[in-house]
């Protein structure tokens, strides 16, 4: 009986250590307004764009259509979670991140405040990030700051931290 106990025991430990997958996430730690662009304040939304070798790109918006967040009150956007993935395999993607200030269609077109880039690479059987800046005339890295970056487009100017997060999903 003894025995039968401790190989349960050990049946359950080795299923509750093996690995499944992981869960990566992208999260907007903080946005802040430096200046708006338009006088009256802004409405943003934030456009991601994945691209995959296993799969057709696809589009998200954060938040979610017809969704947006007012210039006035985006300080209290914290530690929002704008992409997340479960991936059963290591996998290497592109997210196109973009800072996008709504307007009334069909008069007038969204205006782009910046785009940045993180490539999710499989090292070691684990996802990291990489960001990278497409264009620096609109998009520049926050001095002393990790992940934070200025977005300047079209007179606005915001700045938005990230962070990204690769868990283990266990038994």
């Amino acid at each position: 009986m003894a025995t039968q106990k401790w190989m349960s025991f050990l049946i359950l430990y080795i299923y509750s250590t093996i690995i499944f997958g992981y869960e990566a996430k992208i999260k907007l730690s903080s946005l802040e307004k430096k200046h708006s662009q338009e006088q009256s304040g802004d409405e943003l939304y934030i456009s991601i764009t994945e691209y995959s070798k296993n799969h057709l790109p696809r589009n998200y918006q954060f938040p979610a259509f017809p969704s947006h967040w007012l210039s006035q009150h985006v300080s209290n956007v914290k530690d929002a979670v704008i992409w997340k993935k479960e991936l059963k395999e290591c996998e290497d993607i592109d997210l196109l991140i973009n800072l996008v200030e709504e307007d009334v269609q069909p008069w007038n077109v969204d205006d782009s405040l910046g785009s940045l880039k993180l490539k999710l690479s499989c090292q070691n059987g684990k996802t990291q990030g990489q960001w990278e800046i497409p264009d620096s005339k609109t998009v520049s890295k926050a001095p002393n700051q990790k992940d934070k970056f200025s977005f300047t487009g079209s007179n606005g100017q915001y700045e938005l931290q990230f962070s990204f997060e690769n868990i283990e999903i266990k038994a």
